[in-house]
């Protein structure tokens, strides 16, 4: 038995990706950050297409045109980028929901056959969310009270 194993219950999907690991009652929070990570990208790439609709009055010379372009840039090039994390990221959490799997269970369970689970999709949401109403399954306050769990050996 790894360290690993020992500190997480349910080792999630993202241990790859991001070179770290998600435990199971954390993962709702860890989907939290990523859909206000991509909020955030997509709100930054309006304001840069609203601020490009009008004229800009400052702009007087070259030298503040030129800024002005190269600060679109750098702005559109990194709200794409962590856009793009967070849909890949998100993508891989909703999967490994939906499968009722994470990535290190799908390693171990490799060219074997897996048993099809009998939880339906909103089950599997409210075990990730908690059981309370969707709509504040984004707000970032717990709605479940989770075990007080100690791993394995374990001294204090």
């Amino acid at each position: 038995m790894t360290i690993l194993n020992s500190l997480f219950l349910d080792q999630n999907s993202s241990v790859k990706r991001i070179n770290n690991c998600v435990g199971e009652f954390n993962q709702k929070y860890f989907i939290q950050f990523l859909f206000y990570v991509g909020v955030a990208s997509i709100y930054a790439i309006t304001l840069i297409i609203l601020g490009w609709m009008g004229d800009c009055r400052i702009c007087h010379d070259l030298h503040q045109k030129n800024a002005r372009i190269a600060h679109t840039i750098v702005l559109i090039v990194l709200a794409l980028l962590f856009g793009l994390f967070v849909c890949a990221i998100g993508c891989d959490q909703m999967s490994a929901i939906f499968d009722d799997e994470t990535a290190v269970e799908q390693v171990q369970h490799k060219g074997g056959i897996k048993e099809k689970t009998e939880k339906t999709t909103m089950q599997l949401l409210r075990e990730v969310f908690g059981k309370g109403p969707i709509y504040c399954w984004l707000l970032p306050c717990r709605t479940t009270r989770y075990p007080l769990l100690t791993p394995p050996g374990y001294d204090v």
